[in-house]
């Protein structure tokens, strides 16, 4: 349902409709299902707390990198990244920011969704919190890099 909302919002910012923002629905569940495929397949163990946040932030690294790059081709987005792109075209505001403030919203939902359903946060951890401070600031630093002009 998050997917299909973001890909309807997606629209409402555009104004517009273009075989792109048409095609991010499709992106969206192959993506959702690419997800739950490495889910299942890597181990859930526990790892050691380095560990994990070292996994964690290579992840962010990775995260920031991919954004940076597909938006810099202007290629199709994920619908939560792509409602991020539109609205940061759309008020001509800086991707890295508007990132930071959208994942912001998003772990904000779905920690108040958490709350309501199961009376506790079940995933928003230090992790998360990590994740919406410094993706939005890497992906700035990543598309600086990305526009300079190699000699």
């Amino acid at each position: 349902m998050f997917q299909l909302a973001c890909f309807i919002l997606v629209f409402a910012v555009q104004k517009k409709t273009d075989i792109k923002s048409v095609l991010i629905l499709p992106t969206a569940i192959a993506f959702g299902y690419i997800i739950d495929l490495y889910m299942f397949l890597l181990p859930s163990g526990d790892l050691p707390l380095w560990l994990a946040y070292a996994i964690c932030l290579a992840g962010i690294c990775g995260t920031a990198l991919g954004i940076s790059l597909i938006v810099k081709a202007d290629l199709m987005l994920p619908s939560p990244d792509a409602l991020i792109h539109a609205i940061s075209l759309r008020y001509t505001q800086p991707l890295s920011r508007v990132k930071m403030e959208g994942d912001g919203a998003y772990v904000t939902i779905a920690l108040i969704l958490e709350l309501i359903f199961f009376h506790h946060p079940e995933s928003v951890w230090f992790g998360t919190a990590l994740s919406v401070l410094l993706t939005g600031r890497l992906v700035g630093i990543f598309s600086g890099w990305l526009t300079k002009d190699v000699p």
